[in-house]
């Protein structure tokens, strides 16, 4: 699971709250929020998938908080293969169970919880 720690200065911003922890430092007070999400690794994908397709599908799933489509630096073309972030495990869960092995673009898609990228 992803855990993302965001720090914020000053006055609070509005941002959604899912843990907050203050702590006042001088004049100014810090808000700390932890989101919890699940990645997935999405990969088999047709060359010609843009991360909006990606994020209409898996959002059978659930609320898709982000699609990505990874594509390559120098000829910006995709290289098969995406990141599908949800909110929350069950939803997450859902859309391996729905789509891990099916047909998408023509092509089988592989979909499984997504690894933390190993050092080169």
């Amino acid at each position: 699971m992803l855990s993302l720690r965001r720090t914020f200065l000053g006055p609070f911003d509005g941002l959604t709250v899912l843990r907050k922890d203050e702590q006042t430092v001088g004049r100014f007070t810090i808000f700390t929020t932890t989101t919890d999400m699940k990645k997935l690794f999405v990969g088999g994908l047709p060359w010609e998938t843009t991360d909006e397709e990606l994020r209409t599908t898996f959002s059978e799933a659930g609320t898709v908080a982000s699609a990505a489509i990874i594509t390559d630096r120098m000829s910006g073309r995709s290289k098969g293969f995406g990141f599908v972030e949800f909110d929350n495990d069950e939803e997450a869960e859902k859309a391996i169970e729905l789509f891990n092995g099916k047909d998408f673009g023509g092509r089988s898609i592989t979909v499984n919880e997504a690894r933390p990228r190993e050092e080169r």
